[in-house]
């Protein structure tokens, strides 16, 4: 677990150093590159690390189960890759760069903390570690999010298009996404927010009934995937909550950043189901859909200690926080990495 260890205090560091980075753009963008081909290499040199490894290992090799997924375009990128004489490490690789790359893009592009952001990225066992753990979905999520900016610029053709080539090429899953660019620009009062969340909770006989007919019932015939709620279930609704209190207190924020309090409610609503649904089948199901939302609250978190007025109490939020998802993420390593498959590391060279 030591390089997991080393990886999260330099990632500590950086973020407690964010606000003086922030002000050296060349120390900034040294320290950015640094941290994105080291976290490239740690995901991507990988051997038998993470859940999902054997699987698809078993699925790049053996062409029967290949062609019995649904994502033909997938199934097309092994096929050729497999022609090419290209080894399943190959494909870890260059999974693993694209997720990644990928999330360092978003940050970029929305964070006014992103060493801040990085490490809440790391921190949380779902976001980065879904490189190790749901390698097609983890990238799906991070093109969704990379489209997010389109959503805003309401480009409707190309949206779906990236959506359509995700869901074929990736994670079929990503055909749930289309419809979501008539609502994310929408602006929607606080009151109809709640009532949104209180009505989607209520109709958990609907929701069964469109799983059952979405790529997810196989989850439904599984009561192996019955479980509790996780403490990462219960951060993200406090999250959810704490931006909705925040946007009671500050009306202007939801406006000036519409997408992500639309998505925010969706994290929320499905937190609510989660709820609903605990230590049944459907808590799978909808873990995984709250997969595409939930990592907004690395950029989102970040945004809201940006608008606090107070410099010292920005900093003095961002380095609480830091010492937080810290704590967190050792905790989380230590309880569940031989379960995940996460611990020990091993890489290539070890194989």
């Amino acid at each position: 677990m030591g390089i997991y260890i080393t990886f999260l205090f330099i990632l500590v560091v950086e973020s407690l150093a964010s606000i003086r980075l922030k002000g050296d753009r060349r120390l900034s963008k040294f320290c950015m590159l640094g941290a994105l081909v080291s976290l490239i290499l740690l995901a991507g040199l990988r051997y038998n690390n993470g859940v999902d490894y054997p699987n698809y290992k078993d699925i790049y090799e053996d062409p029967y189960e290949l062609h019995a997924m649904k994502e033909l375009g997938f199934v097309q990128l092994v096929d050729f890759m497999n022609s090419l004489g290209l080894t399943y490490q190959v494909f870890v690789f260059l999974f693993s760069w694209l997720t990644v790359w990928l999330a360092f893009r978003f940050i970029r592009r929305y964070s006014p903390y992103p060493f801040f952001s990085l490490l809440i990225y790391f921190s949380i066992g779902n976001y980065y570690f879904s490189t190790f753990n749901a390698i097609r979905q983890g990238l799906a999520i991070v093109i969704f999010l990379n489209m997010l900016e389109v959503v805003r610029q309401r480009k409707m053709i190309k949206y779906s298009v990236v959506m359509i080539l995700t869901a074929l090429c990736v994670h079929f899953s990503a055909f749930l996404l289309i419809p979501l660019i008539y609502f994310l620009n929408r602006h929607i009062n606080l009151w109809t927010k709640i009532i949104l969340v209180i009505g989607i909770s209520s109709l958990t006989g609907v929701i069964i009934l469109l799983i059952e007919n979405s790529p997810y019932a196989v989850y439904l015939l599984f009561e192996g995937f019955a479980a509790p709620l996780t403490p990462t279930n219960y951060m993200l609704l406090l999250f959810s909550v704490g931006v909705i209190y925040y946007e009671s207190k500050n009306r202007a924020w939801s406006d000036q950043h519409r997408i992500f309090s639309n998505l925010n409610i969706i994290v929320l609503a499905l937190s609510a189901l989660a709820l609903a649904f605990e230590n049944t089948p459907m808590i799978m199901v909808v873990n995984r859909v709250l997969g595409y939302f939930s990592m907004i609250y690395i950029v989102v978190i970040p945004i809201i200690i940006f608008h606090l007025k107070s410099k010292s109490l920005q900093s003095i939020s961002i380095n609480v926080l830091s010492l937080i998802f810290a704590f967190l993420c050792y905790w989380a390593l230590s309880s569940n990495g031989v379960t995940n498959m996460m611990v020990p590391y091993k890489t290539i060279f070890q194989s």
